[in-house]
């Protein structure tokens, strides 16, 4: 059967996350029932990942098959870009189809992925042009300790300290590639920002949250660098700080081979 791989983003306020949930609405819910109507089919989407309630995508990707649409004929929709363009006037504004592509059967957006990226934004100042998309969090912080701390995390490490809950595959190890904190000018509406990039081959439930939660307490000095790698150590999420709200976090890349 034919595969389709979906790059698109969107913005997770309305939503209860990625996955189809009981009585709630989901961006994989929104787009199976948009898809289903084009092509008449039933439709099931598979993502690259979950995202919590909130969390939002400024890349995601996802693939679907199907009987109806076929590599040299795409019917009634000419081709893949008008089918893009006629899902894009079915969904909701709050998410956008990039593209859509044909890949091969053994493409799979979640287990063919090497690399994701998440950004977790932070304001010190109150924005109402952006209060859905970053935390305002009114607090001095010494970004060369948190740099020097998120250093630690480089490489691959046992990540439990930092997830809620049990892994499906009960594995805590995760390879991290890049952590790093950055001060962002503002552009337009927006107040200047201070910016987490991660970038890892996988996430552990919570983990982002969790980590920007506890690299904030080294850059307020309530803990000092050695703490920080005793919680990393530790292997117990009662350790490490609070986990930072959903809105400020976009999964931000999405890579593969």
């Amino acid at each position: 059967m034919p595969r389709y791989r979906l790059n698109l983003r969107y913005d997770g306020s309305d939503f209860h996350g990625w996955q189809i949930q009981n009585n709630a609405p989901s961006v994989q819910d929104s787009l199976q029932k948009a898809l289903s109507i084009l092509l008449r089919e039933p439709c099931e989407i598979v993502g690259c990942g979950r995202t919590d309630t909130g969390v939002h995508a400024h890349y995601y990707v996802a693939h679907f098959d199907s009987l109806v649409l076929k590599p040299d004929n795409f019917g009634q929709f000419g081709s893949l870009d008008q089918l893009t363009y006629r899902l894009n006037h079915l969904l909701p504004e709050s998410i956008y189809i990039l593209d859509c592509m044909e890949v091969s059967d053994d493409f799979h957006a979640r287990f063919t992925a090497t690399k994701r990226g998440y950004k977790y934004f932070l304001e010190s100042q109150k924005n109402p042009f952006n209060s859905k998309y970053s935390w305002h969090f009114p607090h001095d912080l010494d970004l060369i300790a948190m740099n020097n701390a998120a250093c630690l995390m480089l490489g691959k490490h046992n990540f439990q300290s930092f997830c809620k809950g049990e892994t499906p595959n009960n594995s805590y190890d995760c390879e991290v590639f890049k952590a790093e904190w950055q001060k962002v000018k503002a552009i337009g509406l927006g107040s200047d920002q201070i910016v987490f990039h991660i970038e890892a081959n996988r996430f552990l439930r919570n983990m982002v949250r969790a980590t920007v939660g506890t690299l904030l307490l080294v850059g307020r000095h309530k803990i000092t660098l050695e703490v920080f790698q005793r919680i990393l150590d530790a292997k117990n999420r009662s350790d490490a700080g609070n986990s930072v709200p959903a809105k400020g976090l976009f999964l931000w890349s999405v890579e593969y081979e």
